[in-house]
């Protein structure tokens, strides 16, 4: 472990117990120190607890500040305020795409587009398709984030596209999208057997638990290969027992067997739901 991340842990542990007693007035207030710890920290205290007309309208101020960083915290703010009920997304929402058409700071519009996915809003869709073709990577992976978070079914069609991106880090967020949108289309479907072996463990592991959810029984020996590994993410037993292949069972069983009492529940569902298909 790097000792500086220690110290960094316990720095923000710190700056998080000391807000905690806080009063708004005072979270607000700190949204304007130079300190990038403090607003943050400021911002996800408000978030949580901030979610007043007058909070709002703070952080509305701020999104005309000159100041980047001012800008940028607000956005940060906005995106979750009230979390997670988000009394304002319908008055946020128009205006961070306002911003966002603007000419302004790429980290600011990365910041609006991520905020613009938290809200889960489609009214911002045509947005995020026009900026899924902007030239910054950034930009479009934060976009990918987006589309699949606001849960408007057109977005499978830039999230396809994205998912030949030469950014890889685009392409598996577009992966990840695709299967929160959960559009099981046979273009869909196709492109993401086609990338689950050339891709990372994190979106190889998204791919099939989409495939998996939608019963394509091409994924099966990929999940089987996946369980046959030393680390295995929970969220492939659930997909083993989504695909609803018994050929899943006897490597399910044999790791119940290994874990015994510290089997996790996703695996003994799983086995389960294959049984009662079986019988």
């Amino acid at each position: 472990m790097n000792p500086n991340d220690s110290r960094l842990e316990d720095m923000e542990f710190e700056v998080w117990k000391e807000m905690e007693s806080f009063s708004l007035q005072q979270l607000r207030a700190e949204l304007n120190v130079t300190n990038i710890l403090r607003q943050y920290t400021a911002a996800k205290y408000l978030q949580l607890k901030g979610a007043s007309r007058e909070t709002f309208i703070y952080l509305t101020d701020l999104l005309r500040c000159e100041n980047e960083s001012y800008r940028k915290v607000a956005v940060f703010c906005l995106g979750q305020l009230g979390t997670p009920d988000r009394p304002f997304s319908a008055e946020t929402v128009p205006l961070l795409v306002d911003l966002a058409k603007k000419n302004i700071d790429l980290s600011v519009r990365a910041e609006v587009i991520s905020a613009l996915g938290h809200l889960k809003d489609n009214s911002c869709f045509e947005y995020l398709a026009d900026a899924a073709n902007d030239k910054d990577a950034g930009i479009r992976a934060c976009v990918a984030f987006a589309l699949g978070n606001i849960h408007d079914k057109r977005g499978s069609v830039p999230l396809l596209k994205l998912t030949y991106d030469a950014d890889d880090e685009v392409a598996s967020w577009a992966i990840l999208g695709l299967r929160l949108l959960d559009v099981s289309s046979l273009d869909v479907r196709n492109r993401l057997f086609e990338l689950v072996t050339t891709t990372d463990d994190e979106a190889s592991e998204n791919i099939i638990c989409a495939l998996a959810r939608w019963q394509d029984l091409r994924i099966l020996s990929v999940l089987i290969d996946k369980l046959n590994q030393d680390e295995i993410n929970a969220e492939l037993f659930e997909a083993a027992g989504n695909l609803g292949d018994k050929k899943a069972l006897p490597r399910l069983k044999q790791l119940l067997d290994d874990w015994g009492d510290d089997s996790p529940k996703l695996l003994k569902q799983a086995i389960l739901k294959l049984e009662a298909q079986i019988n």
